[in-house]
């Protein structure tokens, strides 16, 4: 406002077209579907590169201990991390 010198007008609003907050009806069904919609790419990946995503992404496990999971080099988990990442960008770009 003319006081603070923010863009911010009288009710608040920024008047950018951001995200509504978290916890709000909008925001949360966007983000349901949204994780729904990764969720659907992954199962598109093959087991090993499924494997990495799930263990890496969502259960935090690090690249030495997946390798120890799959039996391979790190440097072989970095190799499928890294093609999992770009069909799944492929994938959600669709």
């Amino acid at each position: 406002n003319a006081d603070t010198g923010s863009p911010e007008n009288s009710s608040g609003d920024t008047g950018s077209p951001s995200a509504p907050p978290y916890g709000e009806p909008e925001a949360c069904l966007l983000q349901n579907a949204y994780a729904q919609t990764v969720q659907d790419a992954i199962q598109h990946l093959n087991r090993n590169e499924q494997t990495v995503i799930q263990f890496y992404y969502f259960r935090q496990e690090t690249t030495n201990e997946i390798a120890v999971r799959l039996g391979c080099s790190v440097q072989n988990v970095r190799k499928i991390k890294r093609r999992a990442l770009t069909r799944l960008r492929s994938l959600l770009e669709r």
